[in-house]
């Protein structure tokens, strides 16, 4: 992670805690970061409160203002540069920039709370192409944070163990960063409307996901330096399975495969990613497939 991304949605004073993360990633892994910041104000969306030349002063002195604190940010700061944007809708704006020059991270605090048609940034940004977004949360790290990923090893096509070992591999290169633990967990998933109706039995497919797979699950996330102590697998929903594993090991982030789909059902539906962001009080980083 050379190239790190920073949104800085309104320029504090300070550094907020996305751009507190980065710093401690571009200060560990000699990374170079970048400050995106937008600025925008919403009576541009009633231009009959407003003239042309009051808008364009109003304008000239909200990017200025911005510029300011933004020049004060990084002062004496090494390889830190930024910039100053208008607009409102943020997901563009990263896209263009990471157009312009791609990243190999985008850092972003998050905002949780969301309604059926309105979606906020943080789930926007998890649809952009490719580029690793992490998701902020208000906590900050412990001297030794413990890194909770978690891997879908339901099925042995080429393009999920693909993202298996991008997530893993990101990691990895999170937790040595931050000089953390590393723990990995897999999800045994299964209907639970049939497990409620006694069609099937929970116990039965964990047992036979322990018997079949477990071995295969050790061996391939131990190559990338999991121990078996540190691989939790449990039956369940992903959804409330990580964020209680999270909890109990007091994971500080959490770095997970998101599947992009497209269209009204996505939006409804979302995915297991998306859930589990909605609970999760940690930091989060989602991959993408390439």
């Amino acid at each position: 992670m050379k190239k790190i991304l920073a949104i800085a949605e309104q320029l504090p004073d300070t550094p907020s805690l996305a751009l507190d993360k980065a710093l401690q990633f571009a200060e560990r892994g000699n990374a170079e970061v970048h400050i995106l910041s937008l600025v925008y104000d919403e009576t541009f969306d009633h231009p009959e409160l407003i003239t042309p030349e009051e808008a364009e002063a109003l304008q000239q002195k909200l990017m200025g203002q911005a510029q300011t604190r933004l020049e004060k940010l990084i002062a004496g700061k090494k390889n830190v540069t930024g910039e100053v944007n208008w607009g409102k809708n943020l997901a563009d704006a990263v896209e263009y920039s990471c157009e312009k020059e791609p990243r190999d991270l985008i850092i972003k605090t998050g905002h949780r709370s969301e309604s059926l048609l309105h979606r906020p940034s943080d789930f926007h940004l998890l649809n952009l192409p490719s580029t690793p977004v992490m998701i902020v949360s208000a906590e900050s790290w412990r001297s030794k944070p413990v890194v909770l990923t978690t891997i879908d090893f339901s099925s042995d096509d080429a393009d999920q163990m693909a993202l298996n070992d991008k997530v893993l591999t990101h990691a990895k290169e999170c937790a040595e960063l931050l000089d953390a633990d590393l723990h990995c967990c897999y999800v045994v998933t299964y209907s639970a409307a049939l497990a409620d109706l006694d069609m099937i039995n929970k116990d039965e497919i964990f047992r036979r996901f322990k018997e079949k797979q477990l071995g295969k699950l050790e061996e391939f996330v131990g190559s990338y330096g999991i121990p078996p102590e540190n691989l939790h697998v449990k039956a369940g929903k992903i959804e409330k399975v990580v964020p209680s594993i999270a909890n109990r090991l007091k994971a500080e982030l959490v770095v997970l495969g998101t599947h992009r789909r497209k269209g009204l059902a996505r939006m409804v539906l979302g995915n297991s990613s998306e859930k589990i962001l909605k609970i999760l009080r940690t930091d989060i980083l989602a991959i993408k497939p390439d």
